[in-house]
């Protein structure tokens, strides 16, 4: 269960309570609305008087407007019990605020221009980001264009997720259809395939019309790919890649999925990889045993990291609720005077398992991220989300070194299903509304899963990816940030010290670094390497030997590698994964995307 918003508001000096607020009738939540408004009206004012306004000043009115925006979704995700009238207040009010976000938006673009004080690193941000200098009646037309309008496209998802939950309550509930799912027995699975097809389908045409509505508007965005922050070349290289790769990795996923939980079909089924081994033993490790796991995985990285993940995980910032569920994190609370004031917030749901373990590892990353980019200011300390995803899955990628099952799951989910979802989402913003959207979705899986996993019953599953309806583009910053997470976590194997700082100043350089750049940075010269690099670590993963094999081996891996010339900065030592690939015969290497 989420816990109530006002257990979520405390720590243990009672420090942060007595700033944020209580609800969305608070009276400082009120008065802050109020400021707002005046101060956006003064920055407005003397941009049409012809006086320029300091970079400081937007960023503070900036700073407020994000204060509310994410307070209040906040506060709908995650109070119990919500009051009707409670939640239509949040709600107009967010509405109401996409007056301030316009104005806000055209005067940032404005400070795009060199006749402002704004600081170069930000401007270079926003230009890489498709921002231009423009006239100001232009700036503030781009602003109103609807797929600009972010919170309009949350409250779609809020409440289109409202619904879904709801209609889920009518086939006995979302867990009891997902435990079916993953029962050894095929029938037991099949049957709730078959519940799950109908739950979703309950959302009839209104739902349709939604998600092909939002994939209009974000093909006007470029779906959202400024958002992701990478070149067009790169994530074109990307889709290339994971469209070629896809079905030979996905045959060879089912494939071992099949073999190790001992599924009998003649053709693997979309839902078998969710089948638990029911000869392995469920884990239930403790909370301080997670923790501890968690912070020794990432001990390899720079001692700033270590000391700031240990303050995260060790405050009241981190929020700990029993059962399972998504997680996430929260950017930095700032007040009207740009300091920060709390957070971020770690959204981290705990059932024992190896997967909220991994769980945490993410959202740890995430919080780490923001923790050491807050000083940047409001403006300037988000990542683009390729680079966001980028350091909370090395995080969960350091944490999942021994685990190779949670990683060959991993290696699937980022390396085929997303980047299929991706192409759901483009074909659903270009093609004829003739076209039913089961047969787009269908259609997109095929391109990335292959013809050898049967897709029966599947066809209505879009309908649970509600996050495109306020976040189209986002599965490409997973494929993208999986495969720069595999070679940092790979490099760190080889060359820990080197990897430290680079790391470091990634995590620092917040929204000023796109993919691209950090990328380089962390030393990649190749993004076609890189992406190639990713399926060829997933295909060794899974034609690895046994573990009673790898023991017998890794002794000798050690022992050659011993052996190999150290790094004189042209010539890189091979790792141990390097090693193990060389080994595999099977392995296929691609050539170079140009």
């Amino acid at each position: 269960m989420a816990p109530d918003w006002l257990k979520m508001n405390r720590d243990k000096s009672g420090g942060w309570r007595n700033h944020l607020y209580q609800g969305p009738v608070d009276p400082k939540l009120l008065r802050d609305k109020k400021r707002l408004q005046a101060m956006v009206q003064a920055l407005v004012a003397s941009h049409l008087a012809d006086k320029s306004h300091l970079f400081s000043d937007l960023e503070q009115a900036y700073s407020l407007l994000h204060r509310i925006r994410l307070f209040l979704h906040l506060y709908l995700a995650l109070t119990d019990n919500l009051k009707e009238e409670l939640e239509d207040k949040s709600l107009t009010i967010l509405n109401e605020l996409n007056t301030e976000r316009v104005q806000l938006q055209a005067l940032s673009i404005w400070s795009v221009s060199n006749a402002t004080d704004a600081p170069q690193l930000w401007k270079a941000a926003q230009r890489r980001r498709g921002v231009s200098v423009m006239p100001w009646r232009a700036a503030v037309s781009f602003a109103e264009q609807a797929h600009f309008a972010s919170d309009h496209h949350w409250i779609c998802q809020y409440r289109y997720d409202k619904a879904l939950h709801e209609m889920a309550l009518r086939h006995g509930g979302l867990s009891q259809m997902g435990a079916g799912l993953r029962d050894t027995d095929a029938q037991v699975r099949e049957n709730a395939s078959r519940q799950m097809n109908a739950w979703l389908k309950d959302m009839g045409v209104e739902g349709e019309e939604l998600f092909r509505l939002q994939a209009k508007l974000a093909r006007k965005k470029r779906f959202n790919f400024a958002g992701i922050d990478a070149s067009e070349k790169t994530l074109e290289i990307a889709r290339r890649v994971a469209l070629e790769r896809g079905p030979r990795l996905s045959k060879a996923y089912y494939e071992f999925k099949c073999r190790t939980q001992k599924v009998k079909g003649e053709k693997p089924v979309w839902h078998d990889r969710y089948v638990e081994d029911e000869n392995t033993p469920h884990q239930n490790m403790a909370w301080r045993d997670v923790k501890e796991r968690v912070l020794s995985c990432i001990s390899a990285l720079h001692n700033d990291v270590g000391k700031a993940a240990n303050r995260l995980i060790s405050s009241n910032n981190l929020i700990q609720p029993q059962g399972r569920g998504g997680g996430f994190t929260t950017p930095v609370f700032y007040n009207h005077k740009r300091r920060i004031e709390a957070g971020p917030f770690i959204y981290a749901p705990f059932d024992g398992s190896g997967d909220s373990a991994r769980t945490l590892a993410h959202e740890l990353g995430h919080g780490v991220h923001a923790y050491l980019s807050a000083q940047l200011g409001p403006m300037q300390c988000d990542g683009g989300w390729a680079v966001a995803e980028t350091i909370a899955l090395t995080f969960e990628h350091l944490c999942l070194a021994d685990d190779r099952e949670a990683l060959a799951d991993q290696d699937f989910a980022m390396l085929v299903h997303q980047p299929a979802i991706a192409m759901f989402e483009r074909e659903l913003g270009v093609v004829d509304n003739d076209i039913p959207v089961d047969a787009i979705w269908i259609s997109a899986l095929r391109g990335h899963y292959g013809a050898d996993v049967s897709l029966q019953g599947y066809e209505p599953f879009w309908r649970r990816h509600s996050s495109t309806l306020s976040m189209p583009g986002y599965p490409m910053a997973y494929l993208l940030g999986w495969a720069l997470a595999g070679y940092v976590g790979q490099r760190i194997e080889g060359y820990e010290e080197r990897m430290k700082q680079p790391l470091l100043d990634v995590l620092k350089a917040g929204g000023n670094l796109g993919f691209d750049e950090a990328a380089s940075i962390l030393g990649v010269r190749d993004m076609g390497e890189l992406i190639h690099g990713a399926f060829d670590r997933a295909h060794a993963r899974l034609e690895a030997p046994t573990s009673m094999q790898s023991m017998q081996i890794e002794p000798m891996v050690k022992e050659i590698k011993a052996t190999l010339p150290q790094e004189d900065g042209n010539e890189e030592v091979r790792n141990l994964s390097d090693v193990r690939e060389t080994r595999t015969p099977k392995r296929v290497r691609r050539s170079k995307i140009r």
